[in-house]
């Protein structure tokens, strides 16, 4: 399908209503025609789990049933105080460079009834400093008595974001559809979504800059990452910053007075330092950006600056070298070195509504006030009116100092942190909870601090917490009272980091206020995140709207001596609920640690601003959506955005084995491949490190990584067979190197068993989490085969193990058979393997590669024929005589899109045709190996009977039966093999043309083989004799009996 390359214009989503299938439009979809591209995307998600909620006291008076949770495994919530609590799926669809939106259709699949279910009510988000009465938030009766279905549409769309020039569009999908007065509950187990766009009228390359690292990153957050190569580097900017020379990674703002510090701490030794790490690093004053760009005041300056050097200078990082008082402190410092730009509030904050938030600084597009109020961060405030930017072009942090023993406080513990990677205390972990009384399990901190500590599926999506290589230690006053004294003392101790939930304000936060951050005396410095309300205040304002003569409590962790070297924390209230841990301040907090630990971002400033991008589809103009737009704006860091979270302290020597590969699968004395990765955790190189490959402790075989540098891994290949049958327990062994103490990952086991004389077929479940799977499970069933299923894509020696493969893409139309499935099957396909491939959109998504044309050995034609009627080939072995539907029946009824084909070598075969139109499916037979592959799904054929018919005609022409049978005609000549059977003779065979019995009859059959034992048995009673004659032969055949046989 056609991609533009024209730049887009930001166009405005009108939502539509909802009947089967939704859309929404652009007001500027017009005239677009036959330059129209559509974007397809499809999504399953996994089957709702239904579980008790509240109970009867958040019920109105009379009701007699408690309510229950709804939650889908890796989905957030939406959440409504007072509405019913469903969970919902954000997409996120790249729009391709130079196009708008034309049109947005979301078609759900099929609708399950779940029952009558009371949903519980959404709990309404409370500062976590409350310290009212504890209520439940009740049920509302209008939406509870209503008969419209909640929500209202299966879609709702948040807008186009822009990150890096790269324009991605943002809806979310409702998978429960609820009735809430008859308490009907419906479940859509598919969603189908098409984006039609159009190019634009203009061309607007907004901040894209055509960097390898950004499209890197777009890859890795859409749904759709093909549509990145659709961006073009032909257009990136050729500028640059009159305040810069050449490309940065880094730059320091802050005021000329702080650039010229004496050391030896300094803004100058950290750009030095960060020089030496190969990241470049500059120093801009706020003197010079005040005198060089235009703007209304000081922020918009500023903000003008970043811009300019990311979009032309490259710059990734931003530090602001400087606090941002409110008030004047009254001593020797600065007040206001780097100004904060104070966020709209929504209803909580005190007027003027404002919350400082050094996100104004990262996110590039717009100007955070279209309507030009003087409010920024309305949630019209964005582009054309429309969502304010929240998605990062570059991550910001702030050294919230005002003096010079300030700055070389923060210099100097930046740099000691970043420069020690090997130091035990590196492990150290702590959770720190309070006392919250909201109620429920969020009655205690410590209950979400567990989510965080240990990783968590709590209320419906995932997060990945502290991997066990740290140790994770626990201060929790639902356990026991504490004091600060303790936690002062554990903070002297030297500790790597402390993530808190508990109450906090300006001056104070766990127990500890300013002074007591002073007196601290710990040598070793720790990275914090805090919950609490207003502990990272750093315009030093508390919630009375009175600016204290005080910095904030973790100004003063990160700008005393001793304390942290960086911490995130709320400028203003931190946010929980009541009766559960899903509060807006405890999602951030796990997709912080989520994307250091699951996603790989170690640099803290990435990972704070991907926490915040994870949860774009809950910001919406909802009373929670506001709340978690609160959140997004006022959770700052205190700190360098470039230093990297450090992983644990390893040993000098500390060999693992992280991965093992071995078929489950083989036949007797068929040598399997053991694929075995060793990687070295220890801080020393090692050499010659063995690897064994045991069975019942004997070694049956072994390599020897000759150099594995630290921190390096490397793959090794281990053979073994075995003749009997049965189960085999393989243990991979990594031969301890000198000195290591630690051995208890230095092995691995799998295993493996052997099958005998039968066929073995692999039914690979790659459906996208659909239940395609069935309906070939019956029909294989139906036919007595037997079968191994796998739900994840099988490795090439798993392959290798089977003489069938059938391969189920079902509807999946993005990541059906990847490049190393294609690969894997590829080399089984070689080395002879047999292979049923069925998909309707298979070929939509790998027609361009290698593997299509190669193996399969056909041409993607279009992509929907609208044809649900199939015609069988006339004499062909799996589809003669039949016709069969595709469209409803008792088949999937999925087949939306079916796809024509056309075979393109003389091995390819047609079998079955779309009702007098195109190409179905094909047969290849190379002679090597075979392949059957629709190009619709045989899930969809409507009757069971054809499925049972089809798939026996399928495994018959694909797999060999142990024997293989031939039939003999007159004089013919046949290239027999090991373990050929002839097991018929077609009559007559008589010399020249005569018919008649064979009786008597001298006939001939020519066979050529080679080093074959030829067996004839059970032969017909009216055979008297046979006088074989072969030429250049050893042995005559044995006498044989009428109806027996003889060996050669």
């Amino acid at each position: 399908m056609r991609r533009h390359l024209t730049i887009c214009l930001t166009c405005l989503l009108l939502v539509l209503s909802l009947s089967f299938v939704l859309s929404f439009s652009s007001v500027l979809a017009q005239g677009y025609g036959n330059d129209e591209s559509v974007i397809r995307w499809q999504y399953r998600p996994e089957e709702p789990i239904i579980q008790m909620g509240f109970g009867g006291e958040i019920l109105p008076t009379g009701a007699q049933n408690a309510t229950k949770s709804i939650r889908i495994p890796g989905l957030e919530n939406r959440i409504i105080p007072g509405e019913p609590v469903v969970p919902f799926r954000t997409a996120r669809i790249l729009i391709p460079l130079g196009e708008e939106i034309q049109d947005v259709k979301v078609l759900p699949g099929e609708k399950k009834n779940l029952g009558k279910i009371l949903i519980e009510p959404g709990q309404d988000p409370l500062p976590i400093s409350f310290s009212g009465n504890y209520t439940f938030t009740p049920l509302n009766e209008t939406t509870y008595g209503s008969m419209e279905p909640y929500p209202k549409d299966v879609y709702s769309v948040i807008g186009v974001q822009e990150k890096q020039g790269y324009k991605i569009l943002y809806i979310n999908l409702y998978p429960i559809m609820y009735i809430p007065k008859t308490k009907d509950t419906y479940y859509f187990g598919t969603f189908d979504l098409e984006v039609k766009t159009a190019p634009a009228e203009t061309l607007d390359r907004g901040l894209f800059r055509g960097l390898p690292d950004d499209s890197v990153l777009i890859e890795r957050m859409v749904d759709n990452p093909g549509e990145v190569a659709t961006y073009s580097e032909d257009i990136v900017p050729m500028g640059s910053s009159p305040l810069l020379d050449g490309n940065y990674d880094y730059v320091i703002i802050t005021n000329l007075a702080l650039k010229n510090a004496p050391g030896p701490y300094n803004f100058t030794t950290l750009v030095d330092w960060k020089n030496s790490k190969g990241v470049a690093a500059t120093v801009v004053t706020v003197e010079d950006i005040y005198a060089t760009y235009p703007g209304a005041d000081d922020q918009q300056k500023i903000r003008g600056f970043i811009k300019d050097a990311y979009l032309n200078n490259g710059i990734t990082y931003v530090l602001l070298g400087g606090d941002a008082d409110g008030s004047h402190l009254g001593d020797d410092s600065w007040d206001n070195i780097v100004p904060a730009r104070g966020l709209w509030a929504w209803d909580y904050e005190a007027s003027p509504p404002n919350i400082p938030s050094d996100l104004y600084y990262a996110c590039l597009d717009g100007n955070f006030d279209y309507n030009g109020n003087g409010v920024y961060g309305e949630p019209e405030d964005g582009p054309g009116g429309g969502e304010v930017d929240l998605m990062a072009e570059v991550y910001v942090g702030r050294a919230p100092i005002d003096s010079y023993a300030e700055m070389a406080n923060f210099v100097r513990k930046t740099i000691a942190y970043e420069s020690t990677t090997s130091d035990p205390y590196l492990k150290e972990i702590w959770m720190v909870g309070e006392y919250l009384g909201f109620g429920g399990d969020s009655d205690w901190g410590g209950n979400s601090m567990d989510e965080i500590k240990d990783g968590s599926g709590a209320s419906g999506y995932d997060t990945k917490g502290f991997p066990d290589d740290y140790h994770k230690s626990t201060l929790y006053g639902r356990d026991r009272e504490w004091d600060k004294m303790e936690l002062m003392e554990i903070i002297n101790g030297n500790i790597h980091t402390i993530n808190h939930l508990g109450h906090a304000n300006v001056g104070s936060a766990m127990k500890m206020n300013i002074d007591d951050v002073g007196r601290l005396n710990n040598d070793k410095y720790f990275f914090g995140y805090s919950q609490g309300c207003y502990a990272g205040s750093f315009d030093n304002r508390d919630p009375d709207s009175i600016y204290s003569p005080s910095d904030c409590v973790l100004e003063h962790f990160v700008t005393e001596p001793h304390g942290a070297f960086a911490f995130i924390g709320n400028s203003r209230f931190g946010w929980g609920r009541r009766s559960n841990t899903d509060g807006p301040s405890q999602r951030y907090d796990r997709q912080f640690w989520d994307a250091v630990f699951a996603e790989g971002i170690e640099n803290i400033g990435r990972a704070l601003q991907d926490a915040k991008e994870d949860n774009i589809g809950s910001v919406d103009r909802t009373s929670d959506g506001n709340v978690m737009r609160f959140c997004y704006y006022e959770i700052n860091l205190l700190g360098d955005p470039e230093t990297s979270f450090h992983q644990p302290f390893t040993a000098d020597h500390n060999i693992e084995i992280t991965e093992m590969e071995l078929p489950s699968y083989t036949k007797p004395d068929k040598p399997v491949q053991a694929k075995v990765i060793v990687k070295n955790k220890g801080l020393e190189d090692e050499q010659n490190v063995a690897v064994q490959l045991l069975e019942g402790g004997t070694v049956e075989d072994s390599e020897a990584i000759a150099d594995l540098p630290s921190g390096a891994s490397a793959e090794v290949s281990l053979s073994w067979s075995e003749s009997v049958e049965g189960m085999y327990s393989l243990e991979a062994y990594a031969v301890p190197t000198e000195g290591e103490e630690y051995a208890d990952d230095n092995r691995q086991e799998r295993s493996i068993e052997i099958f005998k004389n039968r066929s073995l077929i692999l039914l690979v479940d790659d459906d996208e989490d659909a239940d395609y799977e069935t309906y070939y499970e019956k029909a294989l069933s139906a036919n007595g085969y037997g079968y191994l299923k796998v739900d994840e894509p099988p490795s090439q020696s798993e392959l290798l193990s089977f003489d069938c493969v059938i391969w189920i893409t079902g509807r999946d139309f993005t990541t059906a058979l990847t490049r190393e499935d294609q690969a894997n099957l590829a080399a089984y396909l070689d080395a002879g393997g047999s292979l049923f491939l069925s998909g309707q959109d298979l070929g939509y998504n790998i027609q361009d590669t290698d593997f299509y044309s190669d193996y399969l050995q056909v041409e993607y034609v279009k992509d929907s024929t609208g044809v649900y009627t199939l015609e069988g080939v006339s004499g062909d072995p799996i589809s003669d005589g039949m016709t069969v539907g595709i469209s409803g029946g008792d088949g999937a009824n999925s087949q939306y899109w079916p796809s024509e084909i056309l075979p393109i070598t003389a091995y390819a075969t047609e079998i079955f045709y779309y009702q007098n139109d195109g190409c179905a499916a094909v047969r290849v037979d190379t002679g090597t190996y075979k392949v059957v592959y629709l190009a619709f799904g045989f899930e969809a054929i409507n009757k069971s009977s054809d499925r049972d018919e089809i798939i026996r005609r399928v495994v018959s022409e694909l797999t060999s039966p142990a024997e293989t049978f031939a039939s003999l005609s007159k004089t013919d000549e046949v290239a027999a093999s090991q373990g050929t059977r002839f097991e018929s003779l077609d009559g007559p065979i008589l010399p020249g043309d005569v018919g008649g019995p064979l009786e008597g009859v001298d006939f001939y059959v020519d066979l050529t083989f080679e080093d074959i034992n030829l067996k004839f048995e059970k032969l017909d009673p009216k055979f008297e004799e046979i006088n074989p004659e072969f030429e250049d032969t050893g042995p005559e055949f044995e006498d044989m009996e009428p109806g027996f046989g003889g060996v050669k």
